[in-house]
């Protein structure tokens, strides 16, 4: 397969990895290998498999019930501010918003529900193995989040 189909492959699954997080559908696994590596801003330690990943998204879907990833189109797919791709890594940034209406852990802390909105933009660099994601790295602003949460500075 050209690098290029590759790269369009890889772009569609990833799509559809966040169709499916949207949804909150169990497809959102399968998306992924089962040994997965997830690194995200507050942690030191990657999240492995995509169990463990899954736990992780269903506390922040806990935390922010009408949380998307978007914004998103008519057909529940998130568009894309930037996209591209080579070989089996590609590379997109959208906007991620909810409203704070559940518990949520930040910095080790329970912060509780502050019924605020918040957008915040992600960036994510995602590698392929056979079609799933086995590596992400997911960039995103945590300081701006606690601070639209109204939990920073801290008192």
């Amino acid at each position: 397969m050209s690098d290029q189909a590759t790269v369009a492959r890889n772009l569609e699954a990833f799509r559809e990895r966040d169709r499916s997080w949207n949804a909150r559908a169990k497809d959102f696994i399968d998306a992924h290998t089962v040994d997965v590596v997830v690194h995200r801003p507050g942690s030191r330690e990657p999240t492995r498999g995509n169990r463990a990943h899954w736990e992780e998204m269903e506390a922040l879907w806990d935390a922010f019930t009408d949380v998307t990833i978007g914004p998103v189109g008519p057909d529940g797919s998130p568009r894309y501010g930037t996209q591209f791709g080579s070989g089996d890594v590609v590379c997109a940034t959208s906007v991620v918003s909810g409203t704070h209406d559940g518990e949520l852990n930040l910095f080790g802390k329970l912060i509780p529900p502050t019924g605020r909105r918040v957008e915040i933009t992600l960036c994510t660099v995602a590698r392929f193995e056979n079609g799933k994601i086995a590596e992400e790295h997911l960039f995103y602003d945590l300081m701006l989040l606690a601070k639209d949460l109204g939990v920073w500075p801290p008192d």
